[in-house]
Parts: structure tokens; C-alpha cells; sequence
């Protein structure tokens, strides 16, 4: 960008005036600022530790440096030990218009994150309900940040981690078991299935108000589930493919693209390789029949197994994590999510720290 490139060349300029190998085009850059005043300039370069190094008074630097330096489109004036520089804004205006009608949409990028790869996950909605309002902010958010990646030269992998696992899904299944009908569930009806499904959703929710032996019949759902009994996986197939269609549909209405579509089932198959990593590198311990890990910091410990065997969203957040770095060598792993979330994910990055993955 024009000021950018104005910005390098009078560090170059300063610096061939000054001749002195300490003080080279970069090292005058990282000094270049901003003056507390904008009548007083664009750019400040302080004397300070020139004076020091060269044993002479910091105003008479300054003074010498203004003298000697020449440079078109900028002057300079002298604050005390402050060498101010003023760009004129109508050249500067011409470089930006330049600069924006050549480049078009490409104006702003650069190769600053060349060769880096970043990893984004966000959106991650639960399969069976709609898109909502949290949803969305989460995907404009993620969108525009990995945008932001790719337009400095870094490839972004944009991963939508969706929640088809679990005891809330669960959940579903038992209502959908005890009072689903499955003609209600299609493909050719998206709409209304999203709607059958939140109904059978709510509905086991009320009843459990008064029917608490309900969580029983959950709890077998997830198990089953586990253990891939093929009623219950077809069930889960079935309203997995139609919450996928609905979302995709929403987001393609939102112009939202995702590199990958990871469901928390797809870590179940090496849910009991992470256990095993959990429990003897995090020092994870048994509590009333569960497992769990005490992280540095937080007074509420990680859960990661219940007493029941079965796993939580935390242990399959620790799997995808440690999966993905496995599969994709990238720099650094994103989460866009909502404050609410925030001791989740403590808990998660201290359990990876734990086993050995600080990234």
C-alpha cells in the first residue's frame, strides 16, 4: 500500500543518510512512529538512542538528519529530538487511487503469510436443529477471518465441526423411538422434517420434566449407538443426512463455503487411543466411577469419561484436535465461538497441553 511503501523508502533514505551499520534500512523502520500530534507530521523518528550510541545531543541529530536527508513528496521538521516527517496527501492520494483501480480486489493483499497453513473451525452447529442466530455469527465471523488469511498469501482449511454425537442427541433418539414416525423424516421434505425433528426434541424434554426415567432410555440410545447397533445407527444416519441438507442449503444461501464437513462421530473409532493418552499422560483419575483431569488454573476439572463408559463433546474435541494436527501440518487451529464457551475450551487446551501439544 502506498503508505506502506512511502513509510520503507524514507527508512532507506534516513538510513543512507546516517552511514551507520548499526543502523540499518530495518532497524530505522522498527523505530519509525506516529507523532502525539497529527499537525506535527505523518511519521516520527526519535534520536534517543542515535545520541546515545553516538555521544551528541539527540536535537542536533535530528537537526543534521533533516538537512542531509533528501526525499520528494516529504518534508520534515524538527521536534526537539524528534525528526518529523509530512507526507503530501494529494501524491498520496494519487498512489492509493493508482493502487486500488490497478490491483481492483485484489487491493490490500500481500505474501506476508506465505506458506502458512491455518486451520478454522467454526459454525459447528448440532444436527436436528436449524441454523440459528449463534450459528451465524460464528460463520460470518469465521468466513471473514479466513478470508482475511488467504488474502495474505496463507491457505486457510475451513472445517464446519458438527454435533451428531452425544447425550443431547441421544436425547432424540429416545423420543424419536418412543414416539417418532420415520415417514416424517425424508429428504423430499426438509423443511418440515427440521421441524418434526425439533418437535420430538422439545417434547422429550417436557416429558421429562415429570419422567425423569427417561434419561435411562437415552442413556441405552448411546450406548447402542456406541456399540453401532444397526437400528440405531440407521436412525442416526437417516436424521444426520437430513440436517446436513438443510444446513448446506442455508449456507449456500449465505455464499459460506467449508473445506471439510466433521461430525463428532468421525473420532469415535479412535475415541479409545485418545482415552488412553488422556489418562496416562493428563493424570487423569477416577471420581465416583469417572474419569477425570485436573487442569492447571481452573478449579473445575475436566470430565472426559463418564462413570457409564460412554464419552462427552470435550473427549471428541481432544480427538479431532489431535487427529487434524496429525493431517494437516498447520501453523495454527482457530475456534470461532461464542463467550459462552470459553471454560470448555480451558479445559481443552489444557488437557492437549497436558498430553503434550501446545499449538
Amino acid at each position: 500500500m502506498p503508505f506502506q511503501r512511502l513509510k520503507a523508502q524514507l527508512s532507506q533514505a534516513l538510513a543512507a543518510s546516517l552511514q551507520d551499520p548499526e543502523w540499518p534500512e530495518n532497524v530505522v523502520l522498527q523505530d519509525l512512529g506516529t507523532p502525539p500530534n497529527p499537525q506535527m507530521g505523518h511519521l516520527s523518528f526519535p534520536c534517543f538512542k542515535l545520541s546515545k550510541k553516538l555521544g551528541k545531543d539527540a536535537n542536533k541529530i535530528a537537526k543534521e538528519l533533516a538537512d542531509k536527508t533528501k526525499m520528494p513528496h516529504v518534508t520534515f521538521q524538527v521536534a526537539g529530538p524528534y525528526l518529523n516527517a509530512r507526507v503530501d496527501i494529494g501524491f498520496l492520494a494519487k498512489e492509493l487511487f493508482q493502487d486500488v483501480f490497478s490491483k481492483k480486489e485484489k487491493y490490500g493483499s500481500d505474501d506476508s503469510g506465505a506458506g502458512d497453513l491455518g486451520l478454522f473451525e467454526y459454525c459447528s452447529p448440532n444436527i436436528a436443529k436449524r441454523l440459528a442466530f449463534q450459528h451465524i455469527r460464528s460463520i460470518l465471523i469465521g468466513h471473514v477471518i479466513s478470508n482475511v488469511y488467504e488474502f495474505l498469501g496463507a491457505k486457510a482449511l475451513r472445517v464446519n465441526f458438527v454435533g451428531d454425537w452425544g447425550s443431547q442427541f441421544a436425547r432424540l433418539l429416545a423420543a424419536f423411538e418412543l414416539w417418532g414416525d420415520p415417514a416424517k423424516v425424508t429428504a423430499a421434505n426438509i423443511p418440515q422434517s427440521m421441524d418434526y425433528l425439533l418437535e420430538l426434541y422439545v417434547r422429550f424434554h417436557k416429558e421429562l420434566e415429570t419422567k425423569p426415567e427417561l434419561l435411562a432410555n437415552a442413556n441405552q440410545c448411546l450406548q447402542r449407538l456406541e456399540s453401532h447397533d444397526p437400528k440405531t445407527t440407521d436412525l442416526w444416519q437417516n436424521i444426520r443426512n437430513v440436517s446436513a441438507t438443510s444446513m448446506n442449503t442455508t449456507l449456500k444461501r449465505m455464499g459460506v463455503h467449508f473445506d471439510e464437513m466433521e461430525g463428532e462421530s468421525q473420532y469415535i473409532p479412535s475415541i479409545e487411543k485418545t482415552l488412553e493418552d488422556v489418562k496416562k499422560k493428563a493424570q487423569a483419575r477416577l471420581s465416583e466411577g469417572a474419569w477425570i483431569v485436573e487442569v492447571e488454573g481452573i478449579s473445575t476439572p475436566a470430565l472426559v469419561q463418564k462413570k457409564d463408559g460412554t464419552t462427552l463433546y470435550l473427549t471428541r474435541d481432544i480427538a479431532a484436535a489431535v487427529s487434524r494436527k496429525e493431517r494437516h501440518p498447520f501453523k495454527s487451529m482457530y475456534y470461532i465461538v461464542g463467550e459462552q464457551q470459553r471454560l470448555h475450551f480451558q479445559l481443552l487446551f489444557g488437557e492437549l497441553k497436558k498430553i503434550g501439544y501446545s499449538w
